[in-house]
């Protein structure tokens, strides 16, 4: 269960300490939720402010209500008590947990990526090329590898211009080589000085640590 001692890590930018700087609304704030279901607490008093140039990851044996925050921060399900603030037509970029293919409906790439949104193919080539998935546009979503999909799900993710980007464990199921890949491609985004996706202030990310007997 995560509650208020959960530890997080957040990195801020230099500038927000510097006296007399005007300090920036949060994307996403919350204050004091908690939620209850079944008479199982799963999150308890969570204060969370996520301010435009940070990424904030949310580490966590499996169980603990990573995915569940996440949910609540998305407006998927409501906390039981506490509130949760976005900011005014906030924009959201989403990577799920899981994310399962059914092999038997055909469909491409570039398909996948246009279902709620139409783009133009050397917008779709971009973006792959962006999240180190150059090529895939016209392969069957199906045949791709664990890690391969994880990137398609991120461009997807990315090309709508979000604001704040939301990772549900985003390296799962993707071999150690594929993930610190994948990671290396997602800061590269991020960085201020080299970033291709300009309109990306801030990030979510929630990680898992293995719990030792």
């Amino acid at each position: 269960m995560l509650d208020q001692n959960t530890s997080h890590s957040v990195g801020r930018p230099d500038d927000r300490s510097v006296s007399g700087e005007p300090i920036e609304a949060p994307l996403i704030s919350a204050k004091a939720i908690s939620l209850t279901r079944g008479g199982k607490t799963y999150l308890q008093a969570i204060d969370l402010d996520v301010m435009p140039g940070e990424i904030v990851t949310l580490i966590g044996p499996n169980g603990a209500g990573k995915s569940t925050l996440i949910k609540l921060f998305l407006g998927l399900i409501q906390p039981t008590t506490g509130i949760i603030e976005r900011r005014k037509n906030l924009h959201l970029g989403y990577v799920p947990q899981i994310f399962n293919i059914d092999k038997i409906i055909p469909m491409t790439v570039s398909r996948f990526i246009t279902l709620k949104q139409k783009y133009q193919p050397d917008v779709i080539r971009s973006a792959l090329e962006k999240v180190g998935a150059a090529g895939l546009e016209d392969r069957q979503i199906s045949d791709l590898s664990g890690g391969e999909v994880q990137r398609v799900m991120l461009a997807r993710a990315l090309i709508g211009a979000p604001e704040l980007l939301i990772l549900d464990e985003p390296v799962q199921g993707v071999d150690y080589a594929g993930e610190a890949d994948l990671y290396r491609h997602n800061r590269q985004n991020h960085s201020h000085d080299r970033q291709p996706f300009h309109h990306l202030e801030a990030e979510i990310s929630a990680g898992c640590y293995p719990v030792r007997p």
